[in-house]
């Protein structure tokens, strides 16, 4: 399981430089899994918030084969609009259709999520729209920051760990061996860009 730590983050949305920071460092950690003689063999969850929800969707759209066999649950939580790097809505129908049906997505949004509010309801339907399995938490009475109006999705799953327990649950299914990730993993080349600024 992949768990960025909460940062109460500012009201603007994400610029490209701080959502390039984010993706490569998603793809640093998905390239680890990909080369470890382990893990590689492994089903991963993705739990994500703000700016760091809308880097792994970007991330997953432009780096496909890094999740097509692996990634088995995403949770996204409040995830930040993206100004001028993109879509967010836009990555996650692409990210669905790359991972497919079999990968359920778990969305957390307040009612009020301030200047960069609708975002997450606008992944949760473009998820759905591109055939993938999404469900929509509303998050309501719960402490939120700034005038973002977010909320520490950490704090608020271990408080309430219904919705998130059940989106886990899934990687407990027995995977066939048409479903088994590659076990060859990714090349660990001295080119890739992924590891460039990762930490």
């Amino acid at each position: 399981m992949i768990r960025p730590a909460f940062a109460p983050p500012p009201a603007a949305p994400a610029d490209a430089d701080t959502l390039d920071v984010a993706s490569r460092r998603l793809l640093g950690a998905l390239q680890y899994v990909a080369t470890h003689p382990f893990l590689r063999y492994c089903r991963i969850a993705v739990l994500t918030q703000g700016v760091g929800a809308s880097a792994a969707l970007a991330a997953m759209a432009t780096r496909p084969e890094l999740v097509r066999h692996r990634l088995h649950a995403l949770s996204v939580c409040q995830p930040a609009a993206l100004s001028p790097a993109g879509d967010v809505a836009a990555f996650a129908a692409q990210a669905a259709r790359i991972v497919g049906t079999r990968t359920p997505l778990l969305v957390c949004d307040t009612q009020d999520s301030g200047e960069t509010g609708g975002v997450g309801y606008a992944v949760h339907d473009a998820w759905r729209s591109a055939g993938g399995r999404a469900t929509l938490v509303h998050v309501r009475g719960y402490p939120v920051y700034g005038r973002a109006r977010r909320f520490d999705g950490s704090r608020y799953f271990g408080e309430v760990p219904s919705a998130l327990l059940e989106l886990l649950r899934t990687l407990r299914t027995p995977l066939t061996q048409r479903q088994r990730p590659l076990g060859h993993g990714v090349s660990r080349s001295a080119s890739s860009p992924m590891l460039t600024g990762a930490s």
